[in-house]
């Protein structure tokens, strides 16, 4: 089905007079002129929103399947997926499904590298990242992790990135970047308690 007709039905569906919408514009400018039209006539309902939602949702997944399946992108995508086969595409993601321990401690006096024994204690305490997906795009934007880690916002899912690294080109050399940081715990800012900050630091001590 073409993104035309499946933004008639998504019109149809919320029973939304499209006759002002100019179709022949692009699918960011249509949801735009959309938004606006809605705002106008003051439609204070829940159908509005839930129509901009899927709107919106439906052009996202069109300019990702665009990128997806540009030469360029292919050409790093295959790079990405034979250097590791943990790396993998699941949906609109690039998906690293592996655990990754902590490896590294740095605070604001060192850096510790870690031992065996610390790195099953502080596994032990649940730490660590069992995978982590990036948004299919030219450019990484957010990080989204499943585990724990003091550099993760437990509210988001995201990880905490280095400036360096967000908004830099989705390749395996940032990916691969991203998978260092991920096993390393930067102590000098943080999402846990003092408690926990002080239980790691009994540990790497």
């Amino acid at each position: 089905m073409k993104v035309k007709d499946e933004l008639l039905n998504i019109f149809d569906k919320y029973e939304f007079d499209y006759k002002r919408v100019h179709m022949d514009w692009d699918w960011q400018s249509i949801a735009t002129e959309v938004s606006s039209l809605l705002i106008q006539e003051n439609i204070n309902s829940e159908n509005p929103r839930l129509m901009m939602a899927e709107i919106w949702t439906l052009i996202k997944t069109v300019e990702i399947k665009d990128i997806f399946y540009d030469p360029d992108f292919q050409a790093s995508l295959s790079e990405i997926l034979l250097n590791d086969n943990n790396f993998k595409v699941e949906g609109n993601y690039i998906k690293y499904d592996n655990f990754l321990p902590c490896e590294v401690v740095q605070t604001s006096k060192e850096i510790r590298i870690l031992n065996d024994s610390q790195i099953e204690v502080i596994h032990k305490m649940g730490y660590g990242i069992k995978n982590f997906k990036i948004e299919i795009g030219w450019f990484i934007k957010d990080v989204f992790c499943e585990g724990k880690h003091p550099n993760l916002n437990e509210n988001s899912g995201c990880f905490c990135l280095d400036p360096t690294i967000f908004d830099s080109e989705l390749n395996l050399k940032n990916l691969l970047m991203i998978k260092e940081m991920l096993s390393q715990f930067n102590l000098r800012s943080y999402f846990i308690s003092k408690e926990e900050y002080d239980i790691i630091m009994e540990v790497i001590s």
